[in-house]
């Protein structure tokens, strides 16, 4: 709100005038032209404040990325369920693997905690992710590719 309501310095007024003279209201609405801006705070004297432009490829970019862009874990970052899991692993290394032995493994690995345990979110989101309106522990693929190169077939 406190930046929208100061005035822009002639500088970035200029770059707006390149990127959005001469589109149309089409033009300047299509996805595949908007982008977005993110303002960070940044503690300097007004003397040596400054506008900065970042590339997302470059490495501050990817930096910035990392901290302003938060994934959840949900249905698709950890999409298996158990049996789902032990499905996967049979048919990836021709052995029969069962929901115990997957018990088993979580147990082995501490991947989530004790089915009687009071918090069943303290799980290595690494692998797997309690999703309360199901009320059950759900896995990914890093988790399905550790079981089967444990049991000694690549993924």
């Amino acid at each position: 709100m406190e930046l929208s309501k100061s005035k822009l310095p002639n500088e970035i007024s200029a770059i707006n005038s390149e990127i959005f003279d001469g589109l149309t209201e089409a033009q300047k609405q299509d996805q595949a032209f908007q982008f977005s801006v993110v303002y960070t705070k940044v503690a300097s004297s007004v003397a040596k404040a400054a506008y900065k432009f970042v590339t997302p490829e470059s490495a501050e970019g990817k930096a910035l990325n990392d901290v302003l862009v938060k994934i959840k874990p949900g249905s698709e970052t950890h999409p298996y369920k158990p049996s789902d899991v032990a499905a996967l692993v049979s048919k990836a290394t021709g052995k029969k693997f069962t929901v115990s032995d997957h018990t088993v493994f979580w147990k082995k690995y501490k991947v989530r905690p004790a089915t009687n345990a009071a918090d069943q979110t303290k799980t290595k989101i690494q692998f797997c992710f309690y999703n309360p309106v199901f009320n059950c522990h759900c896995y990914n693929e890093e988790w399905v590719n550790k079981l089967i190169a444990e049991l000694g077939v690549s993924p």
